[in-house]
């Protein structure tokens, strides 16, 4: 029997270091925005927006991996439209999208999206 997925799937072992870091940086993010709850708790699309900006990095955060294998991690989100006419967020259902991307020595090797 195949696994699911596409056939060029393979999956990634990644440093403790990296998981530890995007692991902690979801953490703190949502952590932030229950703290910030009652501040916008009539504006839903508030608080999402303040979760993907405070989890997701203005630039790549870089890790060096032994002496020759250097690990970068993009962390960005996208607000789906949620009012108006047709908007998506009510089509699909996630206010918005996570998106990892892990490099390795500068090649691409492993991208997610992740609905919140």
């Amino acid at each position: 029997m195949s696994s699911p997925g596409p056939s060029h799937w393979t999956p990634v072992a990644l440093p403790n270091i990296v998981l530890d870091f995007t692991r902690d940086r979801h953490v703190a993010g949502v952590a932030n925005a229950e703290a910030q709850y009652q501040n916008a708790v009539g504006d839903e699309d508030a608080l999402t927006g303040d979760l993907g900006a405070i989890i997701s990095l203005s630039r790549p955060r870089e890790f060096l991996i032994g002496s020759s294998t250097q690990i970068e991690v993009q962390i960005d989100f996208r607000k789906l439209r949620g009012r108006g006419h047709d908007a998506p967020e009510n089509r699909f259902g996630p206010d918005g999208i996570f998106q990892f991307q892990i490099s390795s020595n500068g090649v691409p090797s492993f991208r997610k999206g992740l609905p919140f």
